[in-house]
């Protein structure tokens, strides 16, 4: 994510990088979200979210020099991913109805990075 966000500084016109960083920090949230949650049950669903982002970073990068690609994949993925939190957030509901922080905080920042 780092890597990333830092490249994206030094070379502002690549669309790519921007994405990578973003794609990158929603994850690393998640993670720590996930750490927060006492759920293990939900850690599959989780990682199967990871892997899909796996693949969405592996198609930015084949196309990194692209902006126009970069920009309809990431464009595809954030409907995908908008979706797939809001399941997600569902799952964490019923095994820990309590908590909704972690809910809301993955909304927001999806809202923050995704505008």
């Amino acid at each position: 994510m780092g890597a990333a966000q830092t490249l994206g500084v030094m070379y502002p016109a690549n669309i790519g990088l921007k994405e990578i960083g973003k794609i990158a920090a929603l994850c690393k949230a998640m993670g720590y979200k996930v750490s927060e949650i006492d759920a293990p049950e939900l850690l599959p669903l989780f990682c199967a979210f990871w892997s899909d982002t796996i693949e969405v970073l592996s198609e930015i990068i084949d196309h990194l020099e692209n902006a126009e690609e970069v920009s309809k994949i990431a464009g595809n993925f954030v409907p995908v991913v908008r979706k797939r939190l809001e399941w997600l957030s569902s799952k964490i509901k019923t095994v820990s109805p309590k908590e909704t922080t972690a809910n809301q905080d993955l909304n927001e920042l999806l809202n923050a990075l995704f505008k």
